[in-house]
């Protein structure tokens, strides 16, 4: 129901971090391994602001929510391993609303925008807008990991209530090019206040699907809809509209809020022009936040010029003013989390507050600079290797005799998978007796148990870690190493064990082996693509380019599911095509380009992302890269580019 004393504040994320969705200009600024902490020092620092959670009597209440992108809901975490990061959210009292983008490339009709906007924020920064959904609150504000809210924002949000006819209320960046007007320069949605309607939420997206926008050197004169709002990071995201809609379209209804006092990120406000002259950058104002006290600033921004506190920012160059004012930002955001930790950590051990970098600074959370001079709320360890439930087993029977002729049969079986994004395979298996006396007990004592790897990695097992019973004994999921990725599915590993009956090792007659082999595929991709009519000469190397991290990243982890391919050939005459592959979560089709005139090239659909892979070596159809762009310049139009 609609509230009148409770204000919504909305977080928006829209990917994880380090996965494919890479726009060119960074909106999100995601904590990445400290997510859990930054999440709850956001909603700690709004709350104890407000009746709920502080030690002040504010007028307004608060709401917290967050909007996550169906990407963005599992991401890897620091120790590797996938965690939900819409349970985390929901644990520390959000409301999280998974949406897409409200935006599809197809509905957008600028072509500039359409080729333009992943070389900027991208078409999910626009789920910022889904915060005017919230029409129970009078007033819901966006914010990021950015904001610090330092004191209570009471009389600004009054303020902005009984002025029935504004509807929104925000400040903007500097300007970001030498000509400073009022149009080229960012919205700040790190604290961008507003008053939902669904109505206005629809004009906006409707008026970015169907904008002019052209790209050229000269700002003043075009951009969004050729009023001059662009020029700066951002502008085809959602500080770009949002600027565009109110500041040209819908004056009357804004309120620009001061810089220094909401939103002051310790920006200095001069520049050298062109001829090395101090000028201000703000062509309106000159006031420089620096100098502004801390109990004047309602609104922080961290992370543009004090770094982010999850990393220990610390520049030793800063100038007196700006030192002053982020070592009181970051000394603030540390002490709204050991308030945190104090009132919400029950029956747990207490953090250790020994930090030796900058103690009182960041209060003794960090022993030195950088993401892993931090010290997290909560340490993850790290997981250990995964086996992959897509096996391969094997048996092998054998017989042990006796000095005296009793003899039984033994049967070993092997089981084997890669584990996951990793050059390792595991191992598991038993040995037990086989047939008929299945029931008989076991005899013999192991001499040696060997895993073999392609015949050149070799790992002694510790038998001490068998679980043995009295048919047998079997061993659990073993990590060993040496998978060659040159190798696809022809890699190898063998168990050989070998079984004494009576334990005496100085005889060897009454000795049983037993050995076997699974094929197993290589943890990184082979492609390796081969035309008849050229006698069999590679068109196109090796895509891994092995074992370049980035592109073993890249080849391994697309959106949330993972992949791998054995090896990959074609006949382009015949269009005929031989895909060995196994996929977790995801279906698999291949397709030529054009056929054999594209040169080489073909499209990989997984699941509803897809990998082109083009040659782009002249040959005796041209080139495969310049023939296979027309078909390429299809699909991305079709399904759009953050699919391709």
């Amino acid at each position: 129901p609609y509230t009148p004393s409770s204000i919504g504040y909305v977080l928006t994320l829209m990917s994880c971090p380090g996965d494919d969705y890479e726009p060119g200009v960074d909106t999100q600024f995601d904590p990445g391994h400290a997510f859990s902490d930054a999440a709850a020092v956001l909603k700690y620092g709004i709350c104890h602001q407000t009746i709920e959670g502080g030690d002040i009597t504010a007028e307004y209440n608060s709401t917290m929510y967050a909007i996550v992108h169906p990407q963005a809901v599992h991401c890897e975490g620091p120790n590797g391993e996938s965690y939900d990061r819409v349970r985390v959210l929901t644990d520390l009292g959000y409301h999280v609303l998974i949406h897409g983008e409200p935006v599809a490339m197809g509905q957008i009709q600028s072509t500039d925008v359409r080729n333009n906007v992943y070389n900027d924020a991208g078409l999910r920064d626009l789920m910022k807008i889904y915060a005017y959904k919230f029409v129970n609150h009078p007033v819901v504000v966006m914010v990021d990991s950015r904001t610090l809210l330092v004191h209570d924002i009471d009389w600004n949000l009054g303020d902005f209530i009984s002025q029935t006819d504004k509807t929104v209320m925000y400040t903007t960046h500097y300007p970001t090019n030498e000509t400073a007007t009022g149009r080229n320069r960012a919205a700040k949605t790190s604290f961008f206040m507003l008053k939902p309607s669904l109505n206005t939420m629809e004009d906006i997206l409707n008026v970015y699907r169907t904008t002019s926008f052209d790209i050229d050197a000269h700002w003043n004169s075009v951009g969004w809809g050729s009023s001059g709002v662009g020029g700066f990071p951002g502008h085809l995201g959602a500080d770009g509209i949002l600027h565009y809609y109110y500041h040209t379209l819908n004056p009357d209804k804004m309120i620009k809020t001061d810089r220094c006092v909401i939103c002051n990120d310790n920006d200095d406000p001069m520049k050298l022009d062109a001829n090395g002259d101090a000028v201000c950058r703000d062509p309106y104002t000159c006031q420089d936040c620096r100098t502004y006290p801390v109990d004047d600033i309602r609104v922080a921004e961290m992370v543009t010029v004090c770094g982010e506190p999850w990393k220990c920012y610390y520049d030793e160059n800063w100038d007196t003013m700006t030192t002053t004012l982020c070592e009181e930002f970051h000394r603030k955001w540390f002490s709204l989390r050991v308030r945190y930790e104090e009132s919400h950590w029950h029956a747990a051990p207490p953090t250790d507050r020994t930090g030796t970098y900058k103690p009182d600074v960041f209060l003794g959370y960090c022993d030195d600079s950088g993401a892993t001079g931090y010290n997290r709320m909560i340490e993850d360890k790290f997981a250990p290797d995964s086996c992959d439930p897509n096996t391969i087993s094997t048996e092998a029977v054998s017989t042990v005799t006796s000095s005296s002729g009793e003899t039984q049969d033994q049967k070993l079986i092997l089981t084997t998978g890669e584990t996951t994004a990793t050059p390792t395979a595991c191992v598991s298996g038993q040995v037990i007796v086989d047939g008929s006396g299945g029931n008989q007990a076991f005899i013999g004592n192991i001499v040696s148990f060997v895993i073999d790897v392609n015949g050149d990695y070799q790992n002694e097992v510790d038998t001490s870690s068998l679980d043995w019973t009295s048919s047998g004994f079997s061993f659990g999921e073993l990590i060993v190493s040496g998978l060659n990725p040159e190798k696809g599915s022809t890699n190898t590993l063998t168990a050989t064990i070998v079984i004494d009956y009576d334990g005496d090792e100085t005889t060897t007659t009454d000795r049983n082996t037993l050995s076997s082999s699974n094929n197993i595929v290589g943890s990184l991709v082979e492609l390796d693509f081969r035309s008849n009519q050229s006698h069999g000469r590679r068109l196109c190397q090796r895509a891994g380019d092995y074992p370049r991290p980035k592109t073993q990243e890249f080849l391994h982890k697309r959106g949330s599911f993972w992949f791998s391919f054995l090896v990959l050939r074609t006949n382009v005459e015949e269009r005929s095509w031989l895909l060995l592959t196994k996929c977790k979560k995801c279906k698999v089709s291949i397709r030529p380009i054009n056929g054999r005139d594209s040169g080489c090239g073909f499209g990989l659909t997984m699941g509803q992302k897809t990998l082109i892979l083009v040659e782009n070596s002249p040959g005796e159809h041209g080139n495969g890269l310049q023939a296979a762009l027309p078909w390429v310049q299809r699909y991305v139009n079709q399904y759009g580019r953050q699919n391709t």
